[in-house]
């Protein structure tokens, strides 16, 4: 059902619920969807949690979160497939905290299709959450480029902690 509020009253209009979510999910602020779910008590499901993250629909997905039991659906790779895609080291952040991640990471990374739509700047990101096996033949050329630098630098300020400091120029005395 979709209710729409004119002059005071309330007017049902039918629809399947899918279609409904579809409507939301794409052309609905959050007031509006908060009002229809609200009112009419939509159940969320994994598939209209992944549309929702297709539609980039963030602060919907914030709100349901801490409204229904949604973290549950974090569990499954696909999701977080679907988010890391996304881009958005914001909200992967906010999840990451709440849920575990990590597990799914390097699994997510086998995918070569995955390499044409991630960002360099997630792949970083995922990398301090868990150290990530990148596979560069799946990168065009400039990004191989920047990936080398970003783990060359990487390696050079491992090797400036004291520790590492005392073993190179106990080496380099040999």
């Amino acid at each position: 059902w979709w209710i729409h509020k004119i002059k005071n009253k309330l007017i049902k209009l039918k629809y399947n619920e899918s279609s409904l979510k579809n409507i939301l999910y794409e052309y609905s602020s959050l007031n509006t969807f908060k009002y229809v779910f609200t009112t009419i008590h939509i159940t969320i499901t994994k598939n209209d949690l992944i549309n929702l993250i297709k539609y980039k629909k963030f602060d919907i997905i914030y709100y349901l979160y801490f409204k229904v039991n949604l973290f549950k659906y974090f569990d499954d790779i696909n999701v977080i497939k679907y988010l890391v895609l996304t881009n958005n080291i914001y909200f992967v952040n906010f999840i990451h905290l709440r849920s575990p991640i990590n597990n799914y990471i390097n699994n997510i990374l086998l995918d070569k299709y995955i390499y044409k739509f991630i960002s360099l700047e997630m792949l970083k990101y995922l990398n301090s959450i868990e150290k990530i096996d990148i596979n560069i033949g799946f990168l065009s050329y400039a990004n191989r480029i920047d990936i080398l630098n970003w783990r060359s630098e990487e390696h050079t300020s491992e090797l400036q902690s004291h520790s590492d400091l005392v073993c190179r120029l106990l080496l380099e005395k040999k």
